[in-house]
Order: structure tokens, then C-alpha cells, then sequence
């Protein structure tokens, strides 16, 4: 009787452990995504600083926004994730921003998206 018990808590200790180390698997994946989409919005901001057209960067944000509610939902809190989702949105239409790059604001918007990004990808990556 005694190994009985002894034998389910090893194999419940066993199930807790392995879910703990795929939470920690999956933020580490979140993380990164959230870092990756940061990086593009801050290379973003950068070309447009130096009145640069950013090539290939607003297809991948397209990509990455059809993506983010599916990949961040039940990783994170929806709406969090909706903000995130409306934000890459805007950044993404770079065509409109590009013509507009002259307003401060576009360039600001892009860095504050990108901090959001990178701020959340730090608060996951800890957790």
C-alpha cells in the first residue's frame, strides 16, 4: 500500500514537473516571438529615421499580425493581446506611414509598439 501511494506521488510529481517545464518552454517561444516582432518595429523605425524605404519589413509584419492572435491566445491575456494585434495592425500599413514619415508621431508610434513588444517579451521570458 505504501509503495502504491508512494509510486502516484513520484508519477504526479513526474506530470508536475514535466507541465512546469513546458510553461517555461512556451514562454520561452513567446518570448522570442514578441522579441522578433520588437526588433522588426525598431529596424522599422530606424530605416524611416534615415528617410530609408524599410523593404520587406511591412510584408512581414502583415504576416506576423494575420498570425499574433493565434499564436498569443491562451498564452497571454486576450486583451492584451487584441492591443497588441490593433498595434502591429497600424504599424504594418508601412506604404501610409512611409508617405506620412515626415510627422514625428509616425516614428514615435512605431517605438512605442516596439517597447510594448519588448517589455512583454521580458515580463514573459521572467514568469
Amino acid at each position: 500500500m505504501i509503495e502504491l501511494i508512494w509510486e502516484s506521488g513520484k508519477t504526479i510529481f513526474g506530470w508536475i514537473s514535466e507541465m512546469k517545464k513546458n510553461k517555461r518552454e512556451i514562454n520561452q517561444q513567446t518570448s522570442q516571438f514578441l522579441l522578433e516582432i520588437s526588433e522588426l518595429l525598431y529596424d522599422t523605425s530606424k530605416k524611416l529615421g534615415r528617410n530609408e524605404y524599410p523593404h520587406d519589413n511591412c510584408t512581414q509584419m502583415r504576416v506576423l499580425c494575420d498570425n499574433l492572435v493565434t499564436t498569443l491566445t491562451g498564452k497571454m491575456d486576450d486583451d492584451v493581446i487584441q492591443k497588441l494585434h490593433s498595434d502591429l495592425d497600424l504599424s504594418s500599413k508601412l506604404e501610409m506611414l512611409y508617405a506620412e514619415r515626415q510627422d514625428p508621431n509616425t516614428i514615435k508610434r512605431l517605438k512605442e509598439c516596439r517597447g510594448m513588444f519588448a517589455g512583454l517579451s521580458q515580463v514573459i521570458k521572467a514568469s
